[in-house]
């Protein structure tokens, strides 16, 4: 999603480590030439200092980005891709329609 946060007017939270919101999009509207990868971006804060990473799963393989601590202030995390897990190979517009991206809880 472009722009910036909305602030805290939505968002979701997890109390339990290990904790996973994973959520589903809308399918893409063209069949793509070359797909050179994905990126999942969360725009993510913390009042407690918990530590999270991202998640993106296609098909029933995970993939887990870095963990990252975060803290007061919303800042970015990017998971990228350039292939896919499930296939391990390069994506495509079937494979992207049908992957489901979100967070989980560290601690």
């Amino acid at each position: 999603v472009p722009g910036d946060t909305d602030g805290d007017t939505t968002y979701v939270y997890a109390q339990t480590t290990g904790a996973k919101s994973l959520f589903e999009f809308d399918t893409l509207p063209y069949e793509p030439k070359t797909v050179f990868g994905i990126q999942h971006r969360i725009a993510a804060r913390s009042t407690v200092g918990k530590t999270m990473r991202s998640v993106i799963k296609s098909d029933d393989t995970e993939s887990s980005g870095s963990t990252e601590t975060l803290t007061n202030a919303y800042a970015y995390y990017d998971h990228v891709l350039q292939d896919d897990p499930d296939v391990v190979g390069p994506w495509t517009k079937s494979t992207i329609d049908v992957i489901q991206a979100g967070i989980e809880e560290m601690s």
